[in-house]
């Protein structure tokens, strides 16, 4: 549960950085949120529980965008 926890706070400062004009801490926000995702999908992997498919989706999308993000921006 701390886990997902964790995952809910992250969305929140993401959302929060998403809404001002283009930043780092924008992007750091969503280098957050991937790696509160990936943490979570592990721990689900880990213990032999199935990926609900938004969280699966969602995890593929970020990694999209955060890929996307160090290809035009460089490490964060």
């Amino acid at each position: 549960m701390a886990l997902w926890n964790t995952v809910v706070a992250a969305r929140a400062i993401y959302d929060q950085q998403r809404q001002l004009p283009h930043s780092a801490s924008a992007m750091e926000a969503r280098a957050g949120l991937l790696h509160a995702i990936e943490t979570y999908v592990e721990s689900l992997a880990e213990r032999g529980r199935p990926i609900p498919y938004a969280i699966r989706d969602e995890l593929r999308i970020q990694r999209l965008i955060c890929a996307r993000d160090r290809q035009r921006w460089g490490p964060i």
